[in-house]
């Protein structure tokens, strides 16, 4: 890429209904200038911009009832989605939740709320492997 070139962005979906989660996440994610955050506070409509539309999905695990999030996570998958995915959870399930990811291709699961500085290493992780691609 010639240098004079913006960098391309890396395409962010951000899944919660929840504003205080909206905030910290988008906020942290704005820290980064090679991400470009799209926000739905439900999943209607998920899969509708295709498999290859993002290139990161965090999914607040609240708006799943039943399995903190790995339905949603499922679904993208069925739908053909590749993007790399962080799940977000109450701290309450995470160890259940963390023992089913790998079945999901979860690159990471964080709990509820998000503590800044560890969802700053993730984000910078999940940013290198999805350079790596």
């Amino acid at each position: 890429m010639p240098s004079g070139e913006p960098k391309p962005k890396l395409r962010v979906l951000l899944l919660t209904g929840d504003t205080g989660t909206r905030d910290v996440v988008s906020v942290g994610l704005r820290q980064f200038p090679i991400f470009a955050v799209e926000w739905r506070p439900d999943v209607s409509g998920l899969t509708s911009g295709g498999p290859g539309a993002h290139d990161l999905v965090v999914v607040d695990g609240a708006l799943s009832e039943r399995s903190g999030g790995l339905d949603i996570v499922r679904e993208l998958r069925e739908a053909g989605v590749k993007a790399e995915v962080i799940l977000l959870i109450p701290e309450r399930a995470a160890k259940q939740v963390s023992k089913e990811k790998s079945a999901y291709d979860v690159f990471a699961v964080l709990p509820l709320p998000v503590e800044a500085s560890h969802f700053f290493k993730t984000i910078a992780r999940v940013k290198d492997r999805i350079a790596l691609k």
